[in-house]
């Protein structure tokens, strides 16, 4: 009904002026600019519909033949839709191209509505009408392809080499320029190998590359003259691809980049692009000194940029020092942490200078906190994350909202306090979720996106877990923030529980609690200590997250007589023989004859994020 209205505003709708193919092509591609795949097709169904018409028009040239350029328009809007079956309805509308071009031919050849232009025996030759598949309809179809590699599809990468193999052959077979695929699709189809999961996205990138090169170089295709957005496109598969046995893919990916300046070909001439790539690919390398790698790089851009050698081609921006600084953040080399504070004041510096291409953002931050939690220094990185915490938030709300903080730099800042030696670090950690929901709450004309999630409060807990203390009193201080800690995440509106929560809790349960009392097996817990640890248990059972991990958590400080009498409260019948089987040596429970109650949530974790919120 949609589209009869849709159809019938555009005919009613005349005047003067009759509708054309000019004006349903445009229909069309607004639909495909939508998003709107079903009505983009639905018009191109009419289209096709009232050209069958014998009662449509006398005239050829009347009817609203659909050309190339409405069904690449269709194709387009699939191609750009979110659904899982884009690719295959895409590719259904090229199918069904083909098929009508060759329709078109054969009634241009019978003199039937299809405006001939010569003889039966003339050969065909293009008229606007035409609907052949081009060189614009493979490129979508490889879009169409390379959005759904980057949601996971595994064949993605084959189907499209296979596409380009094949109108590679078809267009050499026939003769036709118009799906000789150029320069710009093979760049396509290493785009969509290089956003894939295919473990050897590099080597594959890297075999297209050579290929273009070959054939340009030979003198047989001058189309296929490789640029600098075609190295760019391999440098960066290399940089995603997994780590290869004898095979550094970052030293490959530099390699590249340092043939693509040698060569003085203005048209692969290196950019900040190539440059923030490979630096990243070095970051994500794992390789022992990729760090001074990264900064090696970086260094070297700002020297080509500070002598102007290149112009502005390799200027480094806000990308190319935060993967600097992720390469530091990863490493955990000694000095990493000081390096990454050098160059976020050299960001800020510059940034305040009036350069707001080298701006520091959340990231930037992150990694810098990053790399202080993964240092050497316990007794300082506490100090130093939180430092960069406050200047982070005091930038934010004074000239650089980007620098706003979120969800993952208080997380990496409680990693922080959890890694280093201060003694009160349930106390600190505590401090840094205050500071969130102080910020949720008032939010100071920002839109401010650090609500605490699991992470966040297993981070907590885990920072009650290793307090240091030294007296009965602050351990239950300690304890008590572990449970308030707990309860205010399962009051929480944007998380649940998950996976990790209770063992964390229940290490706090182990170091708090127990700690010293029990030098073996045969020593109970006390009574008013049991009771604490049954309270957990209890909401444990009661969030479905009772697993091997948590029973292991419990095995390793209970004896056996305490894990039987946690597990009595709440036991059937078959956990009570199971308990009673239990060797004086053992204390190990089947998690299977268990209550399902107590472990229906351990299939699926959901790793912390909202399931529903009716809790069974």
């Amino acid at each position: 009904e949609e589209e009869k209205d849709v159809n019938n505003t555009v005919n009613n709708n005349t005047h003067n002026t009759k509708p054309d193919f000019v004006t349903y092509n445009s229909l069309i591609k607004a639909y495909a600019n939508a998003g709107n795949a079903s009505m983009a097709e639905s018009t191109l169904r009419w289209m096709i519909e009232q050209c069958d018409d014998d009662n449509y028009a006398d005239e050829a040239e009347k009817r609203l033949w659909p050309t190339t350029t409405t069904w690449n328009s269709v194709i387009e809007a699939h191609a750009k839709s979110s659904g899982r079956d884009s690719v295959e309805r895409a590719m259904r509308i090229l199918h069904k191209m083909q098929s009508y071009s060759e329709r078109r031919k054969e009634l241009k050849k019978t003199n039937g509505n299809g405006n001939s232009r010569g003889d039966v025996d003339d050969s065909y030759s293009y008229d606007k009408y035409d609907c052949q598949p081009d060189k614009v309809s493979m490129s979508l179809i490889i879009s169409a392809l390379t959005k759904s590699a980057k949601r996971g599809n595994t064949q993605a990468t084959k189907q499209a080499l296979q596409i380009l193999d094949r109108i590679d052959s078809i267009s050499d077979q026939d003769n036709n320029d118009l799906m000789k695929p150029d320069a710009i699709i093979y760049t396509s189809v290493m785009d969509c190998i290089a956003k894939s999961n295919d473990p050897k996205k590099g080597e594959k990138a890297m075999d297209l590359l050579r290929r273009m090169e070959t054939l340009h170089g030979s003198g047989e295709r001058d189309d296929l003259k490789p640029d600098t957005v075609a190295y760019n496109t391999v440098l960066s598969a290399l940089a995603s691809s997994g780590a290869q046995r004898n095979n550094c893919r970052a030293r490959e990916a530099e390699d590249l980049l340092n043939s693509m300046e040698a060569s003085g070909d203005e048209s692969i001439a290196p950019n900040t692009v190539s440059y923030s790539t490979v630096i990243s690919a070095w970051a994500k390398s794992g390789e022992k000194g990729s760090a001074d790698a990264a900064v090696r790089l970086l260094r070297r851009m700002e020297r080509l940029s500070a002598e102007n050698m290149c112009g502005q081609r390799v200027r480094p921006n806000t990308i190319s020092y935060t993967s600097t600084l992720d390469a530091l953040s990863r490493s955990g080399q000694k000095g990493a942490s000081e390096k990454a504070m050098e160059i976020l004041r050299q960001m800020e510096d510059r940034f305040a200078d009036g350069e707001d291409h080298v701006r520091p953002n959340a990231y930037s931050y992150s990694s810098v906190i990053m790399a202080i939690a993964n240092g050497r220094e316990k007794d300082t990185i506490s100090i130093q994350a939180q430092e960069v915490l406050r200047r982070m938030i005091q930038t934010s709300r004074d000239s650089n909202p980007d620098a706003s903080p979120n969800t993952v730099v208080f997380n990496t800042v409680i990693k922080a306090i959890e890694k280093s030696s201060v003694q009160n670090k349930a106390l600190e950690a505590q401090g840094i979720v205050d500071v969130m929901n102080h910020l949720c709450e008032t939010r100071d004309g920002h839109d401010v996106k650090a609500h605490p999630n699991a992470r966040t409060y297993n981070g907590v807990l885990r920072c009650c877990a290793f307090t240091n203390g030294t007296t009965q009193e602050e351990n239950c201080a300690a304890f008590e923030i572990a449970m308030n800690t707990l309860e205010e995440l399962r009051d929480s509106k944007h998380c649940l529980v998950d996976m990790y929560t209770y063992p964390a809790i229940f290490k706090a349960c182990e170091r708090l609690l127990v700690g010293t009392q029990r030098k073996h097996r045969g020593v109970d817990v006390r009574k008013e200590d049991i009771q604490k640890i049954r309270r957990v248990f209890d909401l444990c059972c009661e969030d479905g997250m009772l697993d091997l991990l948590v029973l292991n958590s419990l095995s390793n400080f209970l004896s056996r007589n305490d894990l039987s009498n946690l597990l009595e409260t709440k036991r059937e019948s078959t956990v009570e023989e199971e308990v009673e089987e239990l060797s004086p040596s053992s204390s190990k429970v089947d998690l299977k004859s268990l209550p399902q109650s107590w472990r229906r949530n351990i299939i699926s974790p959901h790793a912390g994020r909202k399931r529903n919120p009716k809790r069974k």
